[in-house]
């Protein structure tokens, strides 16, 4: 009834006796009004109070169900539409979505028709276009090309954390300080205490091995970490 109230109020500016649509609704189908409230809706009786063109001339056609009937019903209906007249005013057969898709250097040339179908659809009707009809609006559909890009991935680069790298060094230097200690000071310290040499050469076995077990993990710890730095790296 809005709609019917406010497209009599549009006619009356055209023509003041114009009928009062809102009361006699089936006037909209006699002379000379037949056809012109559909005209009316899509310049300036949608919600949007201005033309529909700007979403046309952007293959829009989602937005432009939306604008028409307030959601989308009937969407699919006019998809297949718009695949059947685009075919039809560049020269194919309406069966012909394959030759088109191929034409068009698509790589899907199964004639389903989707988003970069209906690209290059509307971007092919832009052609046949004089320049001069053209709004600024003009422009080909979000998607227009069927383009592989390869985004690379920037991985950052793991580090030992500084807590583990202290802890590292101090065992570190922990065993080198057991292996000097055993190698350089306690053999004599054992001699002057008065031991006798069979008993300074068996705790200087046991000390030897002890620097020589050392010696092992300290190595062992080393391998251990540079292994765990190139896995994180």
């Amino acid at each position: 009834r809005n709609n019917y109230r406010a497209f009599t109020k549009w006619a009356k500016k055209i023509d003041a006796a114009a009928p009062n649509f809102e009361n006699a609704p089936d006037k909209l189908t006699t002379d000379h009004w037949e056809g012109l409230s559909p005209i009316w809706y899509w310049d300036e009786g949608n919600p949007d109070k201005k033309s529909l063109n700007r979403l046309a001339d952007r293959g829009d056609i989602e937005n432009i169900t939306r604008k028409i009937n307030g959601g989308l019903n009937g969407y699919d209906d006019r998809l297949r539409y718009y695949d059947r007249v685009s075919l039809a005013l560049l020269g194919y057969a309406v069966n012909e979505m394959p030759r088109f898709q191929a034409d068009a250097g698509l790589k899907d040339r199964s004639g389903t028709s989707g988003p970069l179908t209906r690209a290059a659809l509307h971007k092919a009707l832009l052609k046949q276009t004089a320049a001069h009809r053209l709004s600024d609006d003009v422009a080909t559909a979000p998607v227009v090309e069927e383009i592989e890009v390869a985004v690379p991935v920037p991985v950052e680069k793991q580090v030992v954390p500084v807590a583990v790298e202290k802890e590292v060094k101090k065992k570190f230097n922990l065993f080198g300080w057991i292996g000097g200690l055993i190698s350089s000071g306690g053999l004599g310290a054992l001699g002057l205490s008065g031991m006798n040499w069979q008993g300074i050469i068996a705790i200087g076995g046991a000390l030897l091995f002890a620097a020589l077990l050392a010696l092992v993990l300290r190595h062992w710890l080393i391998r251990a970490v540079r292994e765990v730095r190139e896995g994180l790296e």
